[in-house]
């Protein structure tokens, strides 16, 4: 027919062997559709990440919530328990251990539920933490906490140091009947902000070091929220110390 005579038309014209017109026609139309259909391809693969990082979010949020609710009546149900019975005991004591968790509660409530939180509120919580951890432990804790007030403003997602002053405390206090130093630091390495916890208690054992389920999901947010740009590092120095260590892009929050 017609089409069968302009490949041979074509072929001849060509100098190409018989039969080719037709292939190299079809392997144009076959390149015409992969090229057309790239962009809707990508689009496609950008419409799934942007599915994906919603659903991360949401898991996120999630799973801030269910921590946040963990937390408050855990810390709560402790000190009121040690107020009472110190009240019985050592009234002045007492008094302090009030003092701390007025204060805990007074700059911890109204944030509590925010998704953002700045490195200044988050330090605040730990600084109260720990002197109420301090008062239930007598002399044996000793707690330092250095936050350059530059600093303060510092976008920090909330509880992470919560997780890590915990931490400090479990692996660290509890587990030594000594004395132990927990220390609590901030400073900007370039375009970045680090924040230390240490302790110089015994530390995590190594068949758990740093697989708990609290360290676990804080590398869980940090992947989400920052991807490489943040990390997390649990170091046992040559020391003695115990360093959990929190590095991520340093953002000033915007004003309330």
């Amino acid at each position: 027919g017609r089409t069968a005579l302009f490949y041979r038309y074509w072929n001849a014209a060509a100098g190409l062997p018989a039969g080719t017109g037709r292939q190299v026609l079809a392997s144009s139309f076959g390149v015409a559709a992969l090229v057309l259909g790239l962009p809707l391809w990508r689009a496609q693969i950008q419409f799934r990440a942007q599915q994906l990082a919603r659903l991360q979010q949401a898991a996120l949020a999630a799973e801030l919530k269910t921590l946040q609710a963990q937390i408050e009546p855990h810390f709560l149900y402790n000190t009121l328990s040690s107020t009472r019975y110190l009240t019985r005991h050592d009234p002045d004591k007492a008094g302090q251990m009030l003092e701390h968790l007025i204060g805990y509660l007074h700059s911890a409530l109204p944030d509590m539920r925010a998704e953002t939180s700045t490195l200044g509120r988050e330090a605040g919580l730990v600084r109260h933490y720990l002197a109420v951890i301090a008062l239930r432990h007598g002399e044996r804790l000793q707690v330092a906490i250095e936050v350059p007030d530059a600093l303060a403003s510092a976008a920090l997602p909330p509880l992470m140091l919560m997780t890590l002053a915990e931490n400090a405390v479990k692996h660290g206090l509890e587990r030594q009947p000594g004395a132990v130093r927990i220390g609590l630091r901030a400073a900007a390495q370039g375009a970045d902000l680090c924040v230390t916890v240490c302790d110089d208690g015994p530390g995590i054992g190594k068949a758990v070091f740093g697989s708990g389920v609290g360290l676990r999901n804080l590398r869980e947010r940090l992947a989400a929220l920052y991807g490489k740009r943040a990390r997390f590092e649990l170091l046992r120095l040559d020391s003695g110390v115990t360093e959990a260590r929190l590095v991520l892009p340093l953002q000033m929050a915007a004003p309330a």
